[in-house]
């Protein structure tokens, strides 16, 4: 706990050790750590009983501890003796008749020299004037010792989310977090019905969110938002199924359960337009992103695919974070894959129709699909994107290009009937979803793979050379110069290229086919005249065949390639092979 509220509170309990002690918050708010501090300032271990209250015996508890007989479900009178400090940690909602009966037990504790401390949530606390004169700690208290903590804001609405909270708060809750700022009467024109009273209870389990109940206002700006997001719209949609069950709402009527899904997704819609409208474009982006890949999502709603609690982190027992390790969502039939050409000329295509031109029309639009398509469904941080396609601008107006650009992209991959199914973002990190693309590149490097490391039988390796030599078009993205992570990743598949000509004219050579040998050693040559591996390879391959004055016609096209392009000699080997062709050593 932090020291120096803690300690303002720590005194003010000391100070009215007469009275009861109330602390009363959410769980998770440090109010067992509270008392927890007081008890082990103030006494020794056995000077402390500490009860976790249950609704059953609680007043039968409190009754053995003031010296009434104890009863068949109470602990016997012995349990209590020598105690100066009860504390009831839990304490559960009451009937009004047993809450009365509870405040004169209090009492006599009180009376008998013991000091109390009672804990409970909002909810249960019904004692204001029963023990008017009690010390009331309450959420904001506590909020004063954690509010500069944004671990400890994630955790606790990740906790507050997943817990028992009725329907109505929880679906409450999500929208005044989502919209950060407002009143009822807005959220009553976007069709929720959200009134001054649930205002003033969802305040009770979060005091992150601060209501003025005389006009009806909130501000939830101290929530932390990014990490429990998908929570927040989850509890909207399930809030709405629920609704739509309560009032005996069928499929028929709805037409489909996808058009009741459809129904709950248009609400998160409606707020981010209302999100627009009221200047938040940030925002607004960012949860009409969220609803996009909501859409995508088959099993949104499939219990074992939602964590309880996304923001925590806990390994499991191969190492990945247990948020990773739910069920993969299955692929979407319906979805057509985007088959992605790189090499060469660039071509994108969806079912019959081309899409590679609305992207080429936009330099930075282009610049953003080249750079996830080359990372093959490998994330890509925000914030390289923004650093690598607009370096030139500060962060703010970087963002909002990015968003613009995102949604652009969004809106030219999709069909026009669904949302983007393709692209995948959550904030930070994006990537293209490989489920439904088939890129060149992709097939060349498995490929190559199998070529370069020997997979498989000689015969199945050279096809699959001859496969590499069909999808290699000419380098990839060979019209696209402005951007050095292409050119990075063009070298790359170039090497790979050559390596794998060379492999293949090997794999002939030893099978006795020399023509064939010297054809991929010369297009390997062709894909790459600077690397002198491929002159020697070519010049030992001819020399092989009888043709010893092609070989030696090699050796002078590479003396003059480096000393042209260069400004090198051939390197001793290049220049030794040559040698000895010319004395006919080999």
């Amino acid at each position: 706990m932090g020291t120096t509220n803690a300690d303002q509170l720590l005194q003010q309990m000391l100070e009215h050790r007469e009275v009861p002690r109330f602390i009363v918050a959410p769980a998770g708010m440090g109010r067992s750590a509270l008392a927890r501090e007081y008890a082990e300032r103030n006494f020794a271990a056995a000077e402390v009983v500490w009860l976790e209250a249950d609704a059953n015996i609680v007043c039968e508890l409190l009754l053995t501890a003031s010296g009434q007989p104890a009863t068949a479900t109470s602990p016997s009178p012995s349990a209590c003796a020598g105690c100066r400090l009860l504390v009831l940690n839990g304490l559960p909602q009451l009937p009004p008749a047993e809450a009365e009966q509870f405040s004169l037990a209090l009492d006599e504790v009180l009376e008998s020299g013991c000091e109390a401390i009672v804990i409970c949530s909002p909810d249960a606390d019904c004692y204001d004037l029963l023990q008017s004169d009690r010390l009331l700690i309450g959420s904001q208290d506590l909020l004063e010792l954690h509010i500069q903590d944004g671990r400890w804001c994630r955790e606790y609405l990740g906790n507050l989310l997943a817990g028992p909270l009725r329907c109505e708060i929880r679906a409450a809750l999500a929208l005044l977090i989502l919209t950060r700022v407002g009143s009822c009467d807005e959220l009553r024109d976007l069709g929720y019905q959200v009134s001054v009273e649930l205002l003033d209870e969802v305040a009770q389990h979060c005091p992150l969110i601060s209501v003025d109940i005389s006009s009806g206002t909130y501000d939830a700006t101290q929530c932390y938002l990014p990490a429990v997001e998908r929570q927040l719209c989850l509890a909207l949609c399930q809030a709405q199924r629920d609704a739509d069950k309560d009032r005996a709402i069928s499929t028929e009527e709805l037409g489909s359960e996808e058009a009741a899904r459809e129904l709950c997704f248009d609400r998160l819609t409606g707020l981010s337009t209302w999100l627009f409208s009221r200047g938040e474009r940030k925002r607004s982006m960012e949860l009409l992103e969220l609803v996009g890949r909501m859409l995508a999502t088959e099993d949104w709603f499939a219990p074992d695919t939602v964590p309880a609690l996304e923001i925590h982190n806990q390994a499991t027992r191969d190492g990945r974070p247990a948020a990773w390790c739910h069920a993969q969502p299955q692929i979407n039939e319906y979805v057509e894959p985007l088959q992605v050409r790189l090499f060469g000329d660039f071509e994108i295509i969806r079912g019959q129709s081309r899409l590679d031109d609305a992207i080429l029309r936009r330099v930075k639009i282009r610049q953003l699909f080249f750079i996830l398509a080359l990372n093959k469904g490998k994330c890509v941080s925000r914030a390289t994107l923004l650093s690598s396609i607009w370096p030139d601008k500060d962060e703010v107006h970087a963002l909002d290009n990015f968003y613009t650009s995102w949604s652009r992209l969004g809106i030219i991959l999709a069909d026009g009937q669904h949302p983007c199914p393709y692209l995948s973002s959550n904030r930070q990190l994006c990537r293209l979803d490989m489920r439904y693309l088939q890129l060149d590149i992709v097939e060349f490097e498995q490929l190559a793979r199998s070529v370069l490391f020997g997979l498989g039988p000689v015969e199945e390796r050279l096809e699959k050379v001859m496969r590499m030599e069909q999808l290699y078009r000419g380098d990839i993205l060979s019209f696209a110069n402005e951007n050095a992570d292409v050119n990075q990743f063009r070298e790359q598949y170039r090497v790979m290229l050559v390596d794998s000509m060379l492999a293949a004219a090997q794999l002939f050579a030893e099978c006795g086919n020399q023509s064939y040998a010297i054809w991929f050693a010369q297009k390997a040559l062709s894909a790459d005249p600077s690397r002198e591996d491929v002159y020697r390879t070519l010049m030992d391959l001819q020399e092989q065949a009888g043709q010893r004055t092609s070989a030696m016609r090699t050796f002078f096209n590479c003396k003059q390639y480096l000393a042209n392009e260069l400004g090198i000699m051939p390197s001793h080997r290049t220049t030794t092979l040559y040698q000895e062709l010319i004395l006919d050593k080999r």
